[in-house]
């Protein structure tokens, strides 16, 4: 009788579609930097999915399942990711899988075509575009971005940029859309200056060639590091210029290298820190205000677990993720676009004394 009750129980408990409990945990992957040079970007986006499966799972979880994080540490590194991915999809067996890392999304979106739902917590370059069904984008494109700084910096009367970035996909990609979006406007490039190894690097004759043709403002996409290194020469070689840039301008982490240097560098986000229930509550967490990668995860982890928990198959999540529309999240409102890429309000910030303020 014990038998038959337990069998009973268990086919009760089974879905005739996957075989799945019912009851079982929905499991999300998430291959993130833990470690290497922007490893601090990764500890907010984890903050901010933690948080979400917390959240989740206080409440009971989501149609009777709790969600499960499984994270892996990619250290921004293509060959890593593909490594660790491999292990979510293979060992694992996930089918939702989260990328943080702008470096390891174009290396493992071949891999999880059509094996699993996958959202990027960073930015997507063009060549990705189009090629990847499966592939969704948290941030803005891009383009949208550049625009809106674009045409700030035209309307605050700065005409002469130059343009120092890494040369990789991330500073090249800010460098294509920036340079389009400033000469479409009626800007002027005076030079373009890019960087492989730049932790030590000397960048004084860029710098002062920059000076020599009247250059009024240096757009650059460096990493913090080396961004306050940039800072700190061009104070050395009295080369006065205003600095603008993309989201990965605003941390404490250049403040505290450099100080005053840092007040006045301008720079796009997409993200505005609000009074929400979000902010404050990640706020009395983690003793600091939420920035947009710790958003962008949070809501993440909410639409995968809600979308993985009515759907058998991948084809059945990404069909709903396309029909995301007027999301109101932790991260604001977005819906995605025919190219599956985050469209949401972008702002132009400023760092000052009084921290990271919005400009416009």
């Amino acid at each position: 009788m014990i038998l038959i009750v337990v069998v009973l129980i268990m086919g009760c408990g089974s879905s005739s579609i996957t075989g799945k409990s019912v009851y079982e945990d929905i499991e999300i992957g998430f291959s993130l930097p833990l470690t290497g040079p922007v490893a601090l970007y990764g500890e907010w986006a984890l903050q901010g999915a933690q948080m979400a499966v917390d959240d989740i799972n206080r409440a009971g979880g989501i149609n009777n399942r709790l969600v499960r994080l499984i994270v892996e540490d990619d250290k921004c590194s293509p060959t890593e990711g593909t490594k660790t991915v491999s292990k979510l999809l293979d060992v694992d067996g996930l089918d939702k899988i989260i990328v943080y890392c702008g470096a390891v999304t174009p290396a493992v979106a071949p891999i999880t075509e059509g094996k699993a739902l996958t959202y990027s917590i960073s930015v997507r370059t063009d060549p990705l575009i189009g090629k990847h069904p499966h592939l969704f984008n948290m941030p803005p494109a891009i383009s949208n971005e550049m625009d809106k700084l674009a045409e700030h910096v035209i309307d605050n009367g700065v005409t002469k940029v130059a343009i120092f970035h890494q040369h990789d996909f991330f500073g090249q990609s800010y460098r294509e859309h920036f340079q389009r979006a400033f000469e479409q406007n009626g800007g002027e490039i005076t030079i373009i200056e890019s960087v492989d190894k730049f932790e030590s690097a000397d960048l004084r004759t860029a710098l002062l060639k920059a000076k020599e043709h009247r250059t009024e403002a240096i757009f650059t996409s460096f990493n913090p590091p080396h961004f306050a290194n940039l800072l700190k020469q061009a104070g050395e070689y009295d080369v006065d210029v205003k600095f603008i840039g993309p989201w990965l301008s605003q941390t404490k982490l250049l403040v505290n290298t450099v100080g005053k240097s840092a007040y006045g560098v301008t720079y796009t986000y997409p993200f505005r820190v609000d009074e929400s229930d979000f902010a404050v509550r990640y706020e009395v967490k983690y003793g600091e205000e939420p920035e947009m990668n710790a958003a962008f995860a949070y809501d993440a982890i909410m639409l995968m677990a809600g979308i993985g928990s009515n759907c058998d198959s991948v084809d059945c999540m990404v069909s709903e993720s396309r029909n995301v529309f007027d999301y109101n999240g932790a991260s604001g409102v977005f819906s995605f676009t025919e190219e599956q890429v985050a469209e949401r309000e972008v702002f132009v910030k400023q760092i000052t004394e009084n921290g990271f303020v919005v400009v416009e």
